[in-house]
């Protein structure tokens, strides 16, 4: 089993135990389609609950577990990860990806210069923006956003573990 963490439980929700839950590596219809999750507590104790509800509330979720009944019960899963085993997951069309998948390629330019990792995935409203990480010859982290767009993107190569990008101008500055 290959656990991938889709979410991290922010607070309970209303009266009946519910979990408000920020969404992370999938986007929030994902957690329509599963009906298990695994929850990683702080201690890093992971355990299989089912889920009886799922809604959509903002950019967050609200999901119902089996046999979380209390408010307080549900608080003491804050900060809690929310994960999905790896088989939970559709395959999706050619060209699309899962979060996952993205975060951890090396971003290659078109002429093969390595600009770093990258490290997390932005989901705006015209696109999602990649955050790549690069260290400069003194060891300094510098943060890079990339537009995923077709104009700047020109390859995501999944199984070769990068993506190639065109560089233009002011990206990298």
């Amino acid at each position: 089993m290959n656990l991938i963490t889709i979410g991290t439980v922010l607070k309970g929700w209303g009266i009946k135990g519910e979990l408000k839950v920020r969404p992370l590596n999938v986007p929030v219809e994902f957690f329509r389609a599963i009906k298990t999750v695994y929850i990683e507590n702080t201690d890093k104790i992971i355990e299989k609950r089912d889920i009886s509800n799922v809604k959509f509330v903002s950019k967050y979720v609200v999901i119902k577990i089996i046999g979380i009944d209390l408010p307080e019960k549900a608080d003491m899963l804050q900060g809690a990860f929310l994960k999905a085993d790896n088989s939970d997951f559709a395959p999706l069309p050619e060209g699309h990806y899962y979060y996952h998948q993205i975060i951890g390629l090396k971003v290659l330019t078109e002429d093969g210069q390595e600009k770093g990792v990258i490290k997390d995935i932005l989901p705006v409203s015209s696109n999602d923006v990649y955050v790549a990480e690069d260290r400069d010859v003194n060891g300094i982290v510098k943060e890079y956003l990339i537009p995923a767009i077709a104009d700047i993107v020109k390859e995501i190569n999944v199984g070769g573990g990068f993506i190639i990008i065109y560089p233009m101008g002011g990206l990298f500055e």
